[in-house]
């Protein structure tokens, strides 16, 4: 059996004591041999796994049959991150730098030309540090997840059941996710397209981890976090009461407009005939606002009849028309109004006042506010209780409540802590 090795110590990312699924902290029961007999099996069946992620994953190799192989490099040089490179231990598995470029790649993209290599370097750290973070969480949820389809069941039927789960999201992954990867690197084939984001720092291997636990993690919360939730009118009213700004609205108003702008009509005199000329016809000619908008208007809404939707006080750029739509009388066009870039008339067609909506109409919107609160709760329990019961290495421990530093790795073994 493969032994992954640091320094000359083994590299034990679990104790003897922890599930194969899910590294919690129980006591196993020195008893039960045929749980004994399961672990051996599904440690030796782990270690092969993560032996062929690594073979893919890195651009090193890995010689079956030596006695002392090594484990993926542990970083200690914050300017360079090859994507074979380990940056943390979560329960069962590694996490290389491969897996978090896989989750950042297109912003990296979108600033590498624009920062010198200093500050892209200082921005890499930093979205990487920040991945980890949402990397933890997907990766605890999913093997907990996993955890719980195989608990219970017979060796051989865990065994069928992770490996159907496997292929089920491998199948989805190569049929849904890939075709918009090519697309998008512009690339025929998913070997062209792992070239291509090798040469990113991450790879198809790497992007279909992270969709298996992104995957995985959601079936977890799925499971295990209501989406609804009872809301008692009682909590609602809290609720109102001390939040009643959220529930102001300011005024509104929809209206409609005529401009003649200097740059298009040719000169002032010429965008004032044209807007006199506009005005009469609906004034004195009777002519449908609309139908004139649409022939003669120089505005921005002019194909659509010059209409402008709900649009909240001081929200227009031209303040003297934000004034009159917001003050004179409904649906009586405005005088003649002077901007820098033309002239205008208005006529406002709906106006609302600033109000504080009611608690009756606020209702629905309180109970989802409230729904999503306690939804987010429920799932912020479920990550802190998987958080203490989950062993976490990390290259950047500070960052991880509870995790310990990377370079304490070897020593879980030969201090028989988890």
């Amino acid at each position: 059996m493969i032994r992954p090795t640091m320094n000359g110590h083994v590299v034990s990312p679990k104790t003897n004591n922890q599930p194969v699924f899910l590294a919690f902290r129980k006591a196993e029961n020195a008893n039960a041999s045929k749980m004994g007999l399961f672990l051996r099996t599904f440690r030796l069946l782990a270690l092969s796994s993560l032996a062929l992620l690594l073979i893919i994953s890195t651009s090193g190799t890995c010689s079956f049959g030596q006695s002392n192989p090594e484990t993926p490099p542990i970083s200690t040089e914050m300017k360079q991150f090859a994507p074979g490179v380990l940056v943390a231990v979560i329960g069962e598995e590694y996490v290389l730098a491969g897996d978090l470029l896989a989750l950042i790649e297109t912003q990296l993209q979108e600033i590498k030309d624009r920062a010198s290599e200093t500050q892209y370097a200082e921005i890499r750290d930093k979205m990487m540090r920040q991945a980890l973070a949402q990397v933890v969480q997907s990766k605890m949820l999913a093997q907990y997840f996993i955890n719980e389809q195989v608990t219970g069941k017979p060796l051989h039927e865990r065994i069928e059941a992770n490996r159907q789960m496997d292929k089920r999201v491998s199948e989805a992954f190569f049929e849904a996710v890939v075709p918009q990867m090519m697309k998008s690197q512009k690339v025929e084939t998913p070997l062209e397209l792992d070239r291509s984001l090798r040469e990113e720092g991450t790879s198809l291997e790497a992007q279909k981890r992270v969709f298996r636990d992104s995957t995985f993690a959601q079936e977890a919360l799925k499971k295990n976090v209501p989406k609804k939730f009872d809301i008692d009118a009682l909590s609602m009213r809290d609720y109102y009461d001390s939040h009643l700004d959220e529930f102001r609205r300011p005024a509104r108003a929809r209206f409609r407009e005529l401009a003649a702008l200097y740059s298009q009509a040719g000169g002032v005199d010429e965008a004032r005939r044209l807007i006199e000329q506009m005005g009469n016809e609906v004034f004195l000619g009777g002519a449908p606002f609309e139908a004139v908008a649409k022939k003669s208007s120089h505005g921005y809404k002019a194909s659509e009849g010059g209409v402008y939707e709900w649009l909240t006080e001081g929200s227009l750029k031209n303040e003297q028309v934000d004034a009159a739509v917001f003050s004179i009388p409904v649906r009586r066009l405005s005088k003649i109004i002077e901007e820098n870039d033309g002239l205008r008339i208005i006529e406002v067609l709906e106006r609302e006042p600033e109000r504080i909506v009611s608690f009756e109409e606020a209702q629905a919107e309180i109970k989802d506010i409230l729904s999503k609160q306690r939804g987010k709760q429920a799932k912020d329990a479920l990550v802190e209780k998987l958080k203490r019961n989950t062993s976490i290495w990390s290259l950047w421990p500070d960052d991880i409540p509870g995790a310990r530093p990377l370079s304490d790795l070897s020593l879980a073994k030969e201090s028989g802590k988890p």
